[in-house]
C-alpha cells in the first residue's frame, strides 16, 4: 500500500481585506484501526481562498473525514500549529508528548488557547488515543501537553492552537 494525498480549493463566500491565518480541524473520521492516520494541512491561503490537502499514510483504511475550518483577519485572534513526526514521549503517569506553539504576534491582555487536532498517524493494531491540552499560555505562545495510550504511540501528529484574547464582560 502506498501513502494517498489530495487538494482541495475551498473559496470564501466573500475575500477578506488581507490574507487570513486558516484553521483547519478534524471533527470526524471513519479509519480502521490497523495504521490508522490522517493529517489536515493548509498548503496557501489567499484574500479569497485557501487549498488544503488531506494525507493518509501507507495501510492506513479511512472511509470518510469530517473537518472545520475558521479563516480569519482579526488582530486578537492567532493560529499555529504544533506538527511532529516520532514525537518524543515521556512517561509522567500518563505517555505523554510535550510541546509548544509560537504564534507571529503577541496578544494584549488575558489570553486563552484551544487545541484541536488535525492529525495522527498510528502503525501499530491497538488502540489508539490521543488527547491535547494546553498547559501554559504567555502573550506569544501555547504550551501542549498531548496524552497517548502507552502501547500504540503516534509516530506523526498534527495539533491546530487558537490563541485569542478574552473579552472582559461587563454587566
Amino acid at each position: 500500500a502506498t501513502a494517498r494525498s489530495i487538494s482541495y480549493n475551498l473559496n470564501f463566500p466573500a475575500a477578506f481585506p488581507s490574507v487570513p491565518q486558516v484553521a483547519l480541524v478534524l471533527a470526524g473520521i471513519d479509519v480502521d484501526y490497523r495504521a490508522a492516520g490522517v493529517s489536515l494541512e493548509v498548503t496557501s491561503v489567499t484574500r479569497t481562498n485557501f487549498t488544503y490537502q488531506i494525507r493518509v499514510p501507507a495501510g492506513a483504511r479511512l472511509s470518510a473525514v469530517k473537518l472545520y475550518w475558521l479563516a480569519t483577519v482579526s488582530t486578537s485572534i492567532n493560529v499555529g500549529y504544533f506538527k511532529q513526526t516520532n514525537p518524543q514521549v515521556a512517561d509522567i503517569g500518563v505517555p505523554t508528548i510535550s510541546g509548544s506553539v509560537t504564534f507571529s504576534r503577541s496578544l494584549s491582555g488575558q489570553v486563552n488557547a484551544v487545541p484541536f487536532i488535525s492529525g495522527f498517524y498510528f502503525r501499530n493494531n491497538s488502540a489508539a488515543r490521543l488527547t491535547a491540552e494546553v498547559n501554559g499560555l504567555s502573550p506569544n505562545s501555547a504550551s501542549l501537553d498531548i496524552f497517548v495510550n502507552a502501547n500504540n504511540r503516534p509516530s506523526y501528529v498534527n495539533i491546530a492552537v487558537i490563541h485569542y484574547r478574552t473579552t472582559d464582560r461587563k454587566s
